[in-house]
């Protein structure tokens, strides 16, 4: 087996493969999909409906990072899914990706500007977020080098959205922690009390709009979100509670 077809290999079963580090296979950085189930109007079965939303910006974070998240998610969308081709997403990287060593080097300046504009949150970028910006941008940059095959692997593994997910998850982390909040086993605690994830209403649109259009996002300062807490009464129902706190902070 040849160099080719053992770096071929190694992405299929090592970086394409779902695993607990990489989640993009099935987690989009860019909408949050739902699903609810419908009762059918003729007594059928119920079914099972998708509901697709620009992904939220994490609340309790500032206004910079916010600014920066917004950038990095903005250039990351141009840069991996600009254009639909025959039905799929493709950016510019995979677009200057096809010329040769020009379009690589290229790709990787792009990524690297982005990295760069990441590093402008409150704080800095932590050094592990960052290492985990620079091996999605070098696994990017090998993969373009195998001829042909390299440049339609490069497409699929979108090392730009990629990171602009890692950037989601760190702020979202970063807000949690500056309203006070903790998780325990994926449910938010506040007050040694658990609140469950947001409830989604089955009514409900399916929501095809772009990211890049000023899409529904949730705005509010760090000391309003704790605010509006302590004015809920957490001891109530832990579904109910959780969706009037996204109802009162979600703005168009």
């Amino acid at each position: 087996m040849g160099i080719a077809g053992w770096a071929i290999k190694y992405i299929s079963q090592r970086i394409f493969r779902e695993n607990q580090l990489n989640k993009f296979g099935t987690e989009d950085p860019y909408y949050d999909v739902f699903e609810v189930e419908q009762q059918s109007y003729f007594g059928g079965a119920p079914r099972v409906k998708k509901i697709k939303k620009p992904k939220a910006i994490p609340v309790g974070i500032s206004g910079n990072d916010e600014r920066v998240l917004r950038k990095v998610l903005r250039r990351a969308y141009h840069l991996d899914m600009q254009f639909n081709v025959f039905g799929y997403r493709v950016g510019w990287t995979g677009i200057v990706g096809v010329v040769p060593v020009v379009g690589d080097i290229a790709g990787i300046l792009f990524s690297l500007l982005l990295l760069k504009t990441a590093r402008d949150v409150d704080g800095g970028l932590p050094l592990d977020v960052q290492a985990q910006f620079l091996f999605n941008i070098i696994v990017d940059f090998l993969i373009g080098l195998i001829p042909i095959v390299g440049d339609v692997v490069e497409i699929m593994y979108k090392a730009n959205s990629r990171n602009a997910l890692i950037l989601e998850k760190h702020l979202n982390a970063k807000g949690e922690k500056n309203l006070g909040l903790t998780r325990d086993h994926g449910k938010l605690i506040d007050d040694t009390r658990s609140i469950s994830s947001a409830a989604v209403s089955e009514d409900s649109e399916f929501d095809t709009t772009s990211p890049l259009k000023s899409p529904a996002r949730y705005r509010s300062s760090p000391e309003e979100n704790i605010k509006l807490r302590n004015q809920l009464k957490v001891g109530q129902d832990p579904n109910r509670v959780e969706t009037v706190f996204k109802e009162r902070t979600y703005s168009r």
